[in-house]
């Protein structure tokens, strides 16, 4: 498939919790080939934006987690 369409069932597997069997229908594609499809698509979204995960300002994110503790 292309990036669009694998784009597209990444998407409507995450985004509402249905089974890959669910989706038959709207992508005419068997169950193994969905998950394939799926996986190949999180695997190059992580590869690709993954840096931006590691390099988030720890400090900040501390302190929010902080604050919001004391909140509760």
């Amino acid at each position: 498939c292309d990036g669009m369409e694998g784009l597209c069932i990444a998407l409507k597997r995450f985004s509402y919790p249905c089974r890959y069997s669910d989706m038959i229908p709207r992508f005419a594609k068997p169950v193994p080939v969905l998950s394939i499809i799926t996986n190949t698509v999180v695997d190059f979204i992580y590869i690709t934006h993954g840096h931006r995960i590691m390099q988030w300002n720890n400090f900040l994110l501390d302190q929010l987690n902080s604050f919001c503790t004391k909140v509760a």
